[in-house]
């Protein structure tokens, strides 16, 4: 078909593209997989051949926030690298404020989430720590950050 405008192919990557871009300009209820297949000009039954379900769209989207987050930290003493990882934590959450919710819900289970958690625990092992007080100071320290920037950076709504 000459002058037709081609999509390019349904991948998960793509979906999860779009996922984010709309939990970021409309918010976390505003996502749908019938919503989402509008905006992807397909049916939303054809998402389902990418994600199985909306709980592996919430992870995909946890997962591609984290996705932005530097996969090799400065050279350093580890406690500057662990304030590092913090704070650029709390930058990617920052920079998509819609999707703050799914941080203090949803566990780290995809691969890409993991892979930055085995990140922070092997800085911690190196530094001499036990795997459960790693494990410990991980999860101190993740709960801070996201805790916090879900108190600092949240959408409010106007009437609040």
């Amino acid at each position: 078909m000459e002058g037709s405008k081609r999509r390019p192919p349904l991948s998960r990557r793509r979906i999860l593209e779009e996922a984010l871009g709309v939990v970021d300009r409309e918010g976390l209820s505003a996502l749908s997989m019938r919503r989402l297949g509008d905006r992807l000009g397909v049916e939303a039954m054809s998402l389902y051949h990418h994600l199985p379900n909306k709980a592996a769209l919430l992870d995909g989207i946890f997962e591609a926030v984290l996705e932005e987050l530097p996969t090799e930290p400065s050279p350093g003493p580890w406690q500057e690298r662990l304030v590092e990882s913090a704070l650029a934590l709390r930058q990617v959450l920052v920079n998509h404020p819609n999707a703050l919710a799914l941080f203090a819900t949803r566990p780290a289970v995809t691969p890409a989430s993991l892979g930055h958690v085995e990140r922070v625990l092997a800085l911690l092992d190196a530094a001499g720590f036990s795997r459960n007080e790693a494990l410990t100071y991980l999860n101190a320290l993740v709960a801070l950050v996201v805790g916090h920037t879900i108190a600092t950076a949240t959408p409010r709504a106007p009437s609040e």
